[in-house]
């Protein structure tokens, strides 16, 4: 190993011990982690043993490699949370096409499945109900087809 590389990989070591530290974000941990990994020829079980420091970890500080800050920014403003990216990024590395739906995906796409999410967690033993609860829930169906509507009219007009 030259000189300039063996004095990189001794600085990237000594940004090892600072990697929890909020002044390096997972970009840039990802990034390090992947060039010190090539340079120095560790495996990730090997790194894992060297900074005591577990593998799975290693693993979720590469998944970062997998999104570019500016494809991170993109999901942010189309109201994804941190974690959500996260878990896609988990899932895309085994489906990569579930990580690319998503780059498509629109502001209202994201609200959707938030609200399914939410109502498909509804069952008889954490039903809560008011008076108004019914009402709502007719309010939000019809709400639901016109949206359907619109949706299928749009879809019309663009194959015509």
């Amino acid at each position: 190993m030259s000189k300039e590389r063996e004095i990189g990989v001794l600085m990237t070591e000594r940004l090892i011990y600072d990697w929890k530290k909020p002044n390096i974000n997972q970009f840039q941990r990802a990034k390090l982690l992947k060039g010190y990994l090539i340079t120095t020829g560790l495996s990730k079980r090997a790194f894992a043993e060297k900074f005591n420091i577990s593998r799975s970890t290693i693993e979720d500080w590469l998944l970062w490699n997998n999104i570019t800050p500016q494809d991170y920014t993109d999901l942010k403003k189309k109201g994804m949370m941190h974690l959500e990216i996260y878990k896609l990024l988990r899932t895309g590395k085994t489906n990569p096409n579930k990580l690319k739906k998503h780059y498509e995906c629109t502001p209202l796409d994201y609200e959707l499945e938030k609200m399914c999410n939410k109502l498909g967690k509804v069952n008889d033993s954490n039903l809560e109900v008011s008076i108004e609860t019914k009402e709502l829930a007719e309010k939000l169906i019809t709400n639901c087809r016109r949206l359907i509507f619109k949706i299928e009219k749009k879809e019309n007009k663009n194959r015509g």
